[in-house]
């Protein structure tokens, strides 16, 4: 909570002077009989120390202008900044407020100087439970504030918070928010600039100052060095940095941190292992995860303590201000169906002992998964919900090679206010404004990777490298012949080989979907267009279920998959934002 004498700051007439705000909204009253002592609380004063004393504060109840039967936080407010503190059904809020209370008394008492602060001390504690109550049944909400809207017109509107929009971002400092858009340079503005009725959560903002000349140089330091060595492959025995690789994890990053969810393109983030080895880490993802609370308001989930993600309290914890999610370390018993809903639909927090909490769709936070295994996406419903950026095996081969882990390649951990200075600081913020222009203008831009394509494939066929090689064999034969395939021939196929013996007490079922998901990750669709997927062809009189394999529009087959893309264009030229400009009288939020 935000202290009286941060509210009070030098100003302490506020408090000395009667028609000062804060000795105005004082709640009690001397003894009639003895006017150094305090007179008895009762009702009254409780109610005028939720109506005045509070809110002189700046503690007030709030929701979304737009959620008229939304719950109700608890906030408090000092200038353009607002903590949230909790719920309005919490008691343990008004508790925690109670004792704010006592220490804020002892302070103005000091400053005013004819205050019996010990013995008002004591008139609050006989009625410690009316206060405590009070406190959320009265509490006034965040008060309307005149702005003026295009048109001149002056009127009376709720208070809401600093927001992205779909070509907008904001990066919120100590002195001021960037303003990230889609077709400008970004541009850093004094919160003075912004509309009378936006706050900015205290969360949002980033405990530095940004100085304008950051942007000017763009992405650079330690933070971007970590960047493009999880960019880089191996190439005739040299690491090279794949700019294919960079722009996808630039404007992955970028996306995260842009605080807005498309409803048409809403998608949660895997960080993965760009290697076929069936299960990798060490790698830098974990990293890169974590690096998001230094950045935007976080949410932590550590998944190798879940098995499938199937827990209804997995968000358990979770409060409204935060933008991002980040489920660490997924086992290879994810389920990324459990999810479904978090990531296209509205956001769904169930905590025990809590009312469950909905947050519409255009409001959730972004969700980042990190894992050592491969998530598979077979599916369309998986393929639509998901968007992989791949990280480099560049870390784990060094630590393998010289048992250096990235610590030890930077100088120190990253991200870490012990081993940062504040230039380092600052590039990273650089850093990280450069991901977010580079979404708005390109979007997610995404890189095909084939090493990820083979590990998909792989865990289609549950690990077994021998069954997928023969029946990516076995696909493109059928492929090759006028791509139509028995039924009886699939399932046929897993009896051709001494080493698919293990196979013969596996059902018909199981042959089949496996056949038809290692099409589907090869680029083939599976009797398209036909009903229910199933195509019957008469052979000697008789129906049989025979497919028909048909190549994907814009997906790569086996046969294209080893081809290698054209060399993309670098993500940076010279180190600096292209044509970057800064023109204060361009501003407009």
């Amino acid at each position: 909570m935000f202290t009286a004498r941060e509210i009070i700051g030098s100003n302490t007439m506020l408090v000395i002077e009667p028609s000062g705000s804060i000795r105005k909204s004082f709640f009690w009253y001397p003894d009639k009989e003895n006017k150094k002592r305090i007179a008895k609380l009762s009702k009254h004063n409780a109610f005028r120390y939720v109506k005045e004393f509070l809110p002189a504060f700046g503690f007030y109840k709030f929701r979304e202008p737009d959620q008229e039967d939304g719950p109700y936080l608890i906030v408090q407010k000092l200038g353009r900044r607002v903590k949230i503190l909790g719920s309005i059904k919490d008691m343990e809020v008004s508790e925690k407020i109670f004792d704010w209370t006592l220490s804020t008394l002892e302070v103005i008492g000091g400053m005013a100087g004819d205050i019996n602060v010990e013995h008002l001390i004591e008139r609050v504690h006989d009625r410690s439970d009316l206060f405590t109550t009070w406190t959320l049944k009265f509490l006034p909400s965040l008060p309307l504030v005149e702005s003026e809207d295009d048109k001149g017109k002056v009127e009376a509107v709720p208070q809401r918070p600093l927001k992205d929009m779909d070509d907008q971002a904001h990066v919120c400092f100590r002195n001021g928010v960037v303003v990230v858009t889609k077709h400008r340079p970004p541009t850093l503005i004094p919160y003075a600039v912004l509309p009378p009725e936006i706050f900015v959560w205290e969360k949002q903002i980033r405990p530095a100052d940004f100085k304008e000349d950051n942007l000017e140089e763009g992405p650079h330091g330690i933070w971007w060095d970590f960047m493009q060595n999880l960019a880089q492959e191996k190439q005739s025995g040299r690491w090279v940095v794949n700019h294919g690789m960079l722009k996808t994890l630039v404007t992955s990053y970028g996306y995260l941190l842009h605080n807005f969810y498309p409803p048409e393109n809403r998608r949660a983030i895997v960080f993965y292992d760009r290697t076929t080895e069936w299960k990798a880490g060490g790698n830098g993802k974990s990293i890169i995860a974590k690096s998001f609370r230094h950045i935007k308001p976080w949410h932590f989930v550590d998944m190798k303590k879940e098995k499938t993600g199937d827990n209804r309290f997995l968000m358990s914890g979770f409060t409204p201000d935060k933008e991002i999610v980040v489920l660490s370390d997924t086992t290879k018993d994810f389920e990324l169906e459990t999810l479904y809903n978090q990531i296209t639909d509205g956001f769904t927090v169930e905590d025990k002992g809590v009312a469950k909490l909905v947050i519409d769709e255009d409001k959730a936070p972004k969700l980042v998964i990190t894992t050592n295994y491969t998530i598979s996406t077979t599916h369309r419903s998986d393929r639509r919900r998901i968007w992989f950026a791949p990280i480099s095996t560049y870390y784990g081969e060094q630590e393998d090679l010289t048992g250096k882990t990235p610590a030890d390649f930077h100088g120190g951990r990253l991200c870490d206010k012990k081993v940062w200075d504040q230039n380092e600081w600052s590039a990273f913020y650089s850093t990280c404004v450069y991901c977010l222009d580079q979404y708005l203008k390109n979007g997610l831009v995404k890189f095909e990777d084939n090493v990820m394509a083979e590990r998909q494939l792989l865990k289609i066929c549950y690990g077994d490298q021998m069954l997928l090689d023969e029946l990516t064999k076995f696909i493109q034969g059928v492929v090759d012949n006028g791509s139509e395939v028995s039924k009886d021939e699939v399932i046929a196929f897993f009896g051709y080989y001494p080493e698919f013996e293990r196979f013969s007490e596996y059902s018909s079922k199981w042959k089949t979907s496996t056949f038809k998901n290692v099409c589907t990750g090869l680029g083939y669709r599976v009797n398209p267009d036909r009903p229910n997927g199933r195509w019957l062809k008469t052979v000697n009189g008789e129906n049989k279920d025979w497919y028909l394999l048909d190549a994907q529009k814009g997906v790569m087959t086996g046969a294209e998959s080893g081809e290698p893309d054209p060399a993309p264009e670098p993500v940076v030229t010279g180190g600096r934002f292209t044509d970057f400009l800064f023109d204060p009288e361009e501003v407009s939020v």
